[in-house]
């Protein structure tokens, strides 16, 4: 979670910046397109992680998605099936879980929400 003095914030700060060309990362928990969790209107801690990294990632050209699962889940889902056979996605719109999904359950299907990035040349 993003807050004061926080692990999220020191890894994207000051870990991310200091890493060497070829490095591979990867973060779990990001929402992309959307800066926000699914279950937003049902949990009272709402992960922050998302929000943070885009603003990282925006005009950083040191840095590149190699891919990014929640994307893939809301624009390809078929290319998620063929890769993943057992793959069910996740219902919802606009980013949300369903509304009919209880606050404090897991929703049915699957949703997600791990991104790689690559360290590339500095500027």
């Amino acid at each position: 979670m993003v807050k004061a003095g926080g692990d999220v914030n020191f890894l994207i700060l000051e870990v991310l910046p200091r890493l060497r060309e070829g490095v591979v990362v990867h973060f779990h928990d990001i929402y992309f397109p959307y800066d926000y969790p699914r279950d937003l209107l049902k949990t009272f801690f709402p992960s922050t992680e998302s929000s943070l990294l885009h603003a990282f990632l925006a005009f950083n050209h040191r840095f590149r998605i190699i891919f990014c699962m929640s994307l893939l889940h809301y624009k390809c889902p078929k290319v998620l099936t063929e890769v993943f056979p057992e793959y069910i996605p996740q219902g919802g719109q606009d980013g949300l879980v369903e509304e009919r999904v209880a606050a404090f359950t897991t929703p049915p299907g699957h949703f997600p929400s791990s991104i790689y990035l690559r360290v590339g040349v500095s500027e």
